[in-house]
């Protein structure tokens, strides 16, 4: 309904082995797809609004643990100083995050804008909703101003969904 309603491509994505997998997108609906291809695909955790999100709003120490695995690479102490002070500018872009309640992120070289929104089921991020749209068809600012009440709208009505089929599921959704 919502990619009926906006056009541009929808993604619901979760976590899995350090990575985002793109659960289901609409690009076979959308008049904008960049992805014609609707089987599960892992994308990045640092480099997209999906994955910032998860990372964001996730659990501190798996935060903690899961970037620390991206940002660190030699033993050597300036390498070391180099990873942490990454680290650190990543926990501050995923306050802003929390703050915010999404994140709309660049995707590099391809000319599109990812905003995400988290979904979250017992209080955790479960998984998220995110919408692609191509920088040279709009702002950021517009985008955010257009669109991200619906995502969150979405991202509550997928909560919803889940708490009704909770109880079959064995899981609580987010009150």
């Amino acid at each position: 309904d919502l990619c009926r309603n906006v056009l541009w491509p929808i993604s619901v994505c979760t976590h899995i082995d350090g990575q985002m997998v793109v659960r289901y997108s609409t690009d076979h609906i959308s008049p904008f797809p960049s992805i014609r291809n609707n089987k599960p695909f892992n994308i990045s955790l640092t480099k997209t609004a999906t994955g910032t999100v998860f990372l964001a709003f996730t659990d501190p120490a798996i935060r903690y643990e899961l970037v620390s695995k991206e940002v660190t690479g030699s033993t050597s102490a300036r390498s070391q100083k180099v990873a942490e002070d990454r680290r650190q500018l990543m926990e501050q872009r995923f306050k802003r995050v929390r703050q915010d309640g999404y994140c709309c992120l660049d995707l590099s070289q391809t000319g599109q804008v990812g905003m995400a929104v988290p979904i979250f089921v017992q209080g955790s991020v479960f998984a998220v909703l995110s919408l692609r749209f191509y920088t040279s068809a709009m702002s950021h600012k517009t985008a955010i101003e257009r669109y991200h009440a619906l995502l969150r709208a979405s991202a509550d009505k997928i909560e919803g969904g889940i708490a009704v089929t909770a109880p079959m599921l064995n899981v609580k959704a987010r009150k």
